[in-house]
């Protein structure tokens, strides 16, 4: 590889390249890893949500780079943004099947929807050509008998189709167990800290949140987001000050 493209690519994405491996937060991880597979520009480039972790600056710096790549590229993203911007075709996946549109994701949707209208003109065909089909066999002129098993067992197929056709929408079941009552009080912490070293991540944080709250968590990457989340759902241990869990507590992580 080049070393300078290295270089180029870890400073636009806001490393140096002598922070310790073990060190790094979440979001820098994730620069890094952005960073190495992006340095040999590789014929074939496959990107799996390549912007979480990352900044609005770096996102659109990224938008910038990989439209001036030479390299194919391959997208999954839930970043609507960053699609339309990028991409040049798109590949709907839908009920096991693959449709590809040679077009970016800001066609996508109207392309969609032409698509579904269509099916649904098809099987509302389909209906109607049943309901025919099926009064012929009641009240039609007896034919030579091998053409009436043709068209019974044609009858038969349209049946199969029409019972086995699976909308844009496919069902869901779930079902979530009830868990104990908790009380009002989820968290509360007390003037916590927390230091790596000389670096000092969290210092004199104080927070009490209570049930049906909803916090954000904001900040650069590195900040120290996620150790502060850690310390409060009691999974890492603050240097200093207090956090309490309410009762019947259940954490879910994602």
């Amino acid at each position: 590889d080049d070393p300078y493209r290295a270089t180029y690519l870890m400073e636009h994405l806001g490393l140096s390249g002598e922070e310790p491996p073990n060190d790094l937060s979440g979001g820098e991880a994730r620069r890094a890893a952005l960073a190495r597979v992006m340095a040999p520009e590789p014929d074939i480039l496959l990107l799996d949500e390549p912007t979480n972790h990352l900044d609005l600056s770096v996102i659109e710096w990224l938008e910038e780079e990989l439209a001036r790549t030479s390299s194919a590229l391959i997208v999954i993203s839930h970043d609507r943004r960053f699609l339309e911007r990028v991409s040049r075709a798109t590949v709907w996946l839908d009920r096991g099947q693959t449709r590809r549109l040679d077009k970016g994701f800001g066609h996508f949707e109207e392309w969609r929807d032409n698509v579904l209208e269509e099916e649904e003109r098809e099987q509302h065909k389909l209906g109607r050509q049943i309901v025919r089909e099926e009064h012929w066999l009641r009240y039609g002129v007896t034919a030579r008998r091998k053409r009436n098993m043709r068209r019974l067992g044609e009858l038969q197929t349209m049946r199969q189709r029409f019972r086995g056709h699976r909308g844009a929408e496919g069902a869901a079941t779930m079902v979530a167990s009830d868990a104990a009552e908790s009380g009002k009080l989820v968290i509360e912490a007390k003037n916590i800290e927390k230091s790596f070293g000389d670096l000092t991540v969290v210092k004199g944080f104080s927070t009490r949140i209570q049930r049906g709250d909803r916090v954000g968590l904001v900040g650069p990457n590195g900040a120290g987001k996620t150790t502060l989340l850690k310390m409060l759902t009691g999974e890492l241990k603050p240097d200093s000050g207090s956090v309490r869990l309410g009762t019947n507590l259940e954490v879910a992580t994602l």
